[in-house]
């Protein structure tokens, strides 16, 4: 779990309750493990105009592959200012600092819309297929000429996309590639 630094102003909402900063760490992560990159956050600094995401590499990532990613990070923490500043590496320290814009209002609004999502899915809990009685056991036939033109599209493309596999491999095994 990632160390928590709190600021000095006791009316900041991520203080008393910090579930939005926790899902931004966990979505940081998510991020970057989706680019190939082993990381996690082993800080967070509350700082006044932006929450600090301090992270550790894996032992022999480049850490250009961190800084390039920064539009791509921004566009998953849904970033206010559509940016986020990466600091790699921090000064004195093996970590590279990831820094997301801080809008109290902003913050607020995603924090009760957290909380009221939340609040659904414990009132409305979904039904899964193995509860649920409507469903027959009979599987779902097309009733139309155009869902059998599409069953036969569907098809094709199945065995397109397979073949295009096949090839691929076979070339590479043929020029000496391993993958």
């Amino acid at each position: 779990m990632a160390k928590i630094n709190k600021t000095k102003n006791l009316d900041d909402p991520r203080i008393s309750d910090p579930i939005i900063v926790r899902v931004d760490a966990a979505t940081i992560e998510q991020t970057l493990a989706s680019f190939g990159i082993t990381a996690r956050v082993v800080e967070i600094n509350y700082r006044p105009k932006d929450t600090e995401f301090c992270i550790e590499i894996a032992l022999g990532t480049p850490v250009e592959n961190v800084t390039r990613l920064n539009k791509d990070i921004a566009m998953a923490l849904a970033s206010p200012s559509g940016d986020v500043e990466i600091l790699a590496p921090l000064p004195g320290r093996q970590l590279i600092g990831i820094r997301t814009p801080y809008i109290k209002e902003m913050y607020e609004r995603n924090l009760k819309d957290y909380k009221l999502k939340q609040e659904n899915e414990k009132n409305n809990p979904t039904v899964t297929d193995a509860t649920d009685k409507t469903k027959s056991d009979r599987p779902e036939f097309p009733k139309t000429f155009r869902d059998y033109l599409a069953m036969v599209f569907y098809i094709i493309q199945g065995i397109l996309d397979i073949t295009s596999v096949f090839l691929r491999k076979l070339g590479n095994f043929i020029e000496g590639r391993e993958h």
